[in-house]
Order: structure tokens, then sequence, then C-alpha cells
């Protein structure tokens, strides 16, 4: 490549792609938000993650990760001074409300129906890493044998 690179056009391209990657990313998370009925449950109420889980009778440690990853998106906002987040009237709006106008959440279903997987990385308690990997069903009925629920969360 014997171009000569326009630094500023070369990092706005960069800074869209990095972009349109962290977006790719965050998909699937909206989708497990909104089956779970995470973001439902944010709406009109500021909550710990531990309280988050144990109204929506999930895991409190992935729904503090994807609480952490909606918070750097600005799909919820958190409170840093009590630790709780929460949804704006305009988040609840476009994610929470299903009868809203402007109620996106649907869009991440557009892409068909079909099965998506998830991979969500943490740290072991010796350092090592743990990956659990699950399948998400978008727009298809979920199969009698996966369960998103906690195991003592009871269906």
């Amino acid at each position: 490549m014997n171009e000569q690179l326009d630094t500023t056009k070369l990092n706005s391209l960069l800074g869209t792609m990095v972009n349109e990657m962290g977006a790719a990313a965050n998909a699937a998370l909206v989708l497990i938000g909104d089956k779970l009925g995470l973001f439902r449950a944010l709406a009109g109420e500021a909550l710990t993650p531990a309280a988050l889980a144990a109204k929506t009778g999930t895991r409190e440690r992935y729904v503090r990760e994807w609480l952490a990853a909606q918070a750097a998106s600005g799909f919820v906002t958190y409170d840093a001074a009590v630790g709780t987040f929460t949804l704006s009237p305009e988040q609840a709006a476009v994610f929470a409300h299903e009868d809203s106008v402007v109620n996106m959440t649907g869009g991440f279903y557009s892409r068909g129906e079909g099965v998506y997987r998830v991979e969500l990385l943490a740290q072991g308690p010796r350092g090592d890493t743990v990956i659990a990997n699950f399948p998400l069903y978008a727009g298809v009925d979920v199969p009698e044998s996966i369960s998103l629920a906690r195991p003592d969360a009871g269906e």
C-alpha cells in the first residue's frame, strides 16, 4: 500500500467500525433483556443487580454483567452513588413498554427466526476463564429442555 492515508478520515472510519462492532455484540444482550423481562422490571424502579435478579428469577452475576453492558451503551441508567440501575422514561419507552410507539426491541428480532449462541466470559475463583455458552432463541419457542431462569426460581 503506497497511498498516503488521511488520518482524519481513517480515524472517523475506525470509530464507526468500533461502534458497529459494539452494537452487534450488544444485540444479543438486548434480546436477553427483553426475553427475561429485565427491561420491564427496571421500568420505574431503581434496583441493584441482586434486587433485579431476585425480581426476575435470574442469576445475579449474569444480571450484573448485563446491566454493566447496558449502562455502557446508554440503554439503562446507573447511579454510582447508591449502586442502582433504572430506566429513564425515554429508555423505558424504547425498551420496556411494549405498547409504546417508540419501542425498539422488536427490531432486534427482525433479523428472522433463529438461534443465536451467546457466550458469557468471566474470571473464575482461581483466575481461570469461565465460559458460559448457551442458545438464545429469537422468534421461536424455546424448547422445553432449555431453561433461561435460575434453577431455584421455579418457572
